[in-house]
């Protein structure tokens, strides 16, 4: 695996995009804890109601744009139906649970349209291109190459129309190396796109898709309804992707889980997305602003205040909700950064916020403890002393209003 670099690091070919590369977000990595960090989705709400790192939510948010049919709503959902909030795209997938006993969705629009974007204008004649990308868990072709000299060479092809030309290769094709030695050889510059572990994904892509006059692609995904958006002129043209065949799919952990749903990614074959989009079916001098179609397929009319997906979602940040007040709440946000959405009632904060003055502990104290417990409760399953100072830990005042109620372990 290939070291993990933002953009093209050949310095003729990084030339070509320093009236953009500088402008837009590193990389920011972070383990998932639930599809709602996806991309840094919480982080992006995090930042627009003002408080540190996401709470862990309850509630799950998906996190794009899907060719499946709506037929198989537990595969959608990510879970049984329940009581758990789930934030989807559009009016369509919310009914679509709604009817399927998942009694808390809501349309509220996709994750990027809540992305923060970075200054900068967009450059005339200039043409940024989207390869089919792969997935880490998905076995690669036996060729790997997926017409990838072929898609190079027509890409190169493309400056006889465009002033730039740069490829946005996705990061898990970065990671494994594909698409940069056929760039490169055809001196295509190229940016590293989305990672689902990249705190900062969304926001760069979104950077990217505003600084680019035309945005090009081999394969309708989330990225050309994400540039149609916020302005880009897109089309689906070049060297059609070839598809990995749908036994490779065997070993990703959504369709291990859903086998069914293989059969189905056949709704992703080009000839299929053709008829259903045929205006974006262009070639590049063709390509067309469509932001009527994207507002339709991300669910953008059904955007929300950040401060209402943060309530949705189940966080409960003290500036940002009314219901939270009382003298103690202001100690709880210092040392917490935000309330616990376990929390039910103003009386349960106060006494949080109580104990917390009582014990004269200070921000870093509390989360240095919160992390110790946490840490000490994972290895408490491998050794009797871990066991036994937990249990005198969890008999303590202190855990009942913290590590209990925090990391919702058994008591």
């Amino acid at each position: 695996m290939m070291g993990l670099h933002l953009f093209s690091q050949h310095p003729k070919l990084a030339e070509q995009i320093q009236w953009v590369a500088p402008k837009l977000p590193g990389f920011d990595f972070r383990e998932p804890r639930c599809e709602t960090d996806f991309y840094g989705a919480s982080d992006e709400i995090a930042r627009a109601i003002g408080i540190g790192d996401p709470p862990l939510s309850p509630g799950i948010w998906r996190h794009g744009w899907s060719f499946f049919p709506l037929t198989n709503a537990e595969a959608f959902a990510g879970f049984k139906a329940s009581e758990r909030m789930h934030l989807v795209g559009t009016k369509k997938e919310e009914q679509f649970l709604l009817e399927a006993g998942y009694v808390n969705s809501r349309a509220v629009g996709v994750p990027y349209l809540y992305a923060d974007c970075m200054p900068v204008e967009r450059m005339p004649n200039s043409v940024l291109v989207l390869p089919c990308h792969s997935l880490l868990e998905v076995r690669q072709h036996e060729d790997k190459l997926r017409h990838e000299k072929e898609f190079a060479a027509w890409m190169r092809e493309l400056r006889q129309q465009y002033d730039c030309v740069c490829a946005c290769v996705h990061g898990s094709c970065v990671r494994t190396g594909q698409w940069i030695e056929a760039l490169e050889a055809c001196s295509i510059p190229w940016i590293t796109g989305a990672l689902q572990d990249d705190r900062n994904a969304l926001r760069r892509i979104r950077t990217m898709f505003n600084a680019f006059e035309v945005v090009l692609t081999n394969q309708v995904g989330s990225g050309i309804f994400y540039a149609a958006h916020d302005g880009a002129r897109v089309a689906v043209c070049g060297p059609d992707a070839i598809a990995p065949p749908l036994a490779a799919f065997k070993d990703h952990p959504f369709y291990q889980k859903h086998p069914e749903m293989i059969e189905l990614r056949k709704h992703g074959h080009p000839d299929v997305l053709r008829q259903r989009f045929p205006e974006i079916f262009v070639e590049p001098h063709a390509a067309i602003l469509c932001k009527e179609l994207a507002v339709q397929e991300l669910g953008a009319a059904h955007l929300m205040n950040p401060f209402e997906i943060a309530r949705l979602l189940g966080w409960r940040p003290c500036d940002g909700d009314k219901d939270w007040s009382g003298q103690n709440r202001d100690e709880v946000r210092r040392a917490l950064g935000w309330i616990p959405s376990s929390f039910g009632s103003s009386a349960e904060l106060e006494e949080l916020g109580r104990l917390i003055t009582k014990l004269k502990l200070s921000p870093d104290e509390v989360q240095r403890c919160l992390k110790e417990w946490k840490d000490l409760e994972k290895a408490a399953g491998k050794g009797n002393k871990a066991i036994r100072e937990l249990d005198q830990i969890k008999r303590s005042r202190t855990w009942r209003w913290l590590g209990r109620r925090l990391f919702r372990m058994e008591s």
